[in-house]
């Protein structure tokens, strides 16, 4: 594919998901808040931005498609206190063992494959990851990210998108991507996707 073909296709996405994390997909004016909450965890149709997702995080963009949405949604809170398998190992010791602070991508890898396998012994959801790079753009410019639990840093955060060594990160303080080797530190947080129906 052509290079400006390329980023003229990323662009146009980019633009699909920030819509969709400030529009969100709509629901019942008359539905109370509580019970949108819940049907948000079935069905799409209920879910905005900001609302609880379906593995108990936040929404953070809605994305419409033929009779089924694609609902994005950050971990609300310090996820790493919740993981008794993140300390001490693999980060090591100190203050970064379970991911509170920076640490490379490889160790990043293994916290969420850590931090999944906790929620499997508690009957939570088993698919948190990094998000991709667009993913990340996305969280960083949804309006309501100040309400999340667990704050965010102005650091730089790890994605999952990786080539010939190296890893795209985005400053969070100043929303600047960028690209690091995935020796180098940074910090993290998990997200999920979640398809679920439009009816």
């Amino acid at each position: 594919m052509p290079p400006l073909l390329r980023i003229t296709t990323a662009t146009l996405t980019l633009g699909l998901l920030l819509a969709a994390s400030l529009a969100g997909c709509g629901g019942s004016a008359t539905t109370s808040k509580m019970a949108a909450v819940e049907k948000c965890h079935v069905n799409a149709e209920f879910c905005r931005p900001g609302d609880s997702g379906p593995g108990g995080g936040t929404v953070f963009s809605v994305i419409p498609g033929k009779g089924r949405a694609t609902v994005l949604e950050v971990y609300d809170g310090y996820w790493y206190e919740d993981c008794d398998r993140c300390a001490p190992s693999p980060a090591g010791s100190g203050p970064d063992a379970h991911g509170s602070g920076p640490v490379t991508w490889n160790q990043a890898v293994q916290l969420i494959a850590a931090f999944n396998e906790d929620n499997k012994d508690l009957g939570g959801e088993t698919d948190w990851r990094l998000p991709t790079d667009l993913e990340l753009s996305v969280l960083n410019q949804y309006p309501g990210r100040g309400k999340i639990g667990g704050s965010f840093q102005n650091d730089w955060y790890w994605s999952s998108t990786t080539a010939h060594g190296l890893v795209d990160v985005r400053n969070f303080g100043t929303g600047e991507p960028n690209t690091r080797p995935l020796t180098d530190l940074a910090v993290m947080r998990p997200i999920r996707t979640a398809q679920l129906p439009l009816s």
